[in-house]
């Protein structure tokens, strides 16, 4: 019967071992450059969506402004006697996205950017949804009745 030699056993425990660690730290590093491109892609998706979504309100802002100055001449018409002739306006609202947004969270991508970022990013979209809101408010008091 041969003897078991323990110094090449041993050997090639330690060097499978490593080969199995460097593999695995491979790995972790590919997953976190991977994980590390997705936020940057879903980070550029998310300042193009509020680009997009300044303009648009920007716009509506835009028609907002003008609806006041409209409804404050019909007001001070109306209270100093003048003819009213014809009033008519245009009210516009529009949907903003949040589709990158919501993309990040589901992703779990959120979870591999400056958290003080994303705190700054769930706040402006916070705002969006309450904007969503007070339209979606808006509709269903003074259209849809």
């Amino acid at each position: 019967m041969e003897s078991l030699n323990y110094r090449k056993i041993f050997f090639e425990f330690v060097s499978i071992s490593f080969a199995v660690f460097l593999g695995l730290m491979m790995n972790q590093c590919r997953d976190s450059y991977n994980n590390k491109q997705l936020a940057n892609q879903l980070l550029n998706n998310i300042l193009t969506e509020v680009t997009d979504n300044k303009e648009l309100v920007s716009k509506l802002l835009d028609n907002h402004q003008y609806i006041i100055g409209e409804i404050d001449s019909v007001l001070f018409r109306h209270e100093n006697g003048i003819d009213e002739g014809d009033i008519s306006a245009d009210l516009s609202f529009s949907i903003v996205n949040s589709t990158a947004w919501e993309t990040a969270k589901l992703t779990q991508a959120i979870a591999y950017m400056d958290m003080d970022l994303v705190a700054d990013i769930a706040g402006m979209y916070s705002y969006q949804d309450y904007y969503q809101s007070l339209v979606m408010t808006y509709v269903k008091d003074n259209i849809l009745t």
